[in-house]
């Protein structure tokens, strides 16, 4: 299988919403790219953080926020193992002039290559977390 996933030179080739990655294709292929996540598995993991990690899923809301802000990441990048759990997350930090926030984001599907891509300047969204929950529902 041959995957094409989204690398950000078709922007620089062409026009400038070619970057803008929406609440659709987020999850879906678009011209035979992969999206980031799949939609059976964000709507099992969003409705196990609003049962069991209402604090996980608000810090969910705030990196979807701060990504659609268009906020600087202020830390590093790097991909941890949870202590407890033993999975893979990032720890993140935004920031602005007058704001800073740190959010927790596990590293499930694609979510690592969004964040980097985005960090990257590959990307940009025009979503928040309540989107996404909206459109995973959407077949």
């Amino acid at each position: 299988m041959n995957f094409n996933f989204i690398t950000g030179r078709e922007d620089s080739q062409a026009g400038s919403n070619l970057n803008l990655i929406t609440k659709q294709t987020f999850f879906h292929s678009i011209d035979g790219r992969v999206g980031y996540f799949d939609k059976a598995n964000f709507t099992e993991m969003t409705t196990q953080m609003k049962d069991g990690a209402p604090a996980l899923l608000k810090q969910y809301r705030e990196f979807f926020n701060c990504v659609k802000e268009g906020l600087k990441i202020t830390s590093g990048i790097s991909r941890n193992i949870h202590k407890t759990n033993l999975e893979p997350y990032y720890y993140l930090n935004f920031s602005t002039a007058n704001l800073s926030v740190g959010v927790t984001i596990y590293d499930v599907d694609r979510l690592g290559q969004f964040i980097k891509d985005y960090a990257y300047g590959i990307i940009r969204t025009d979503f928040t977390l309540e989107d996404l929950i909206q459109e995973a529902t959407v077949n």
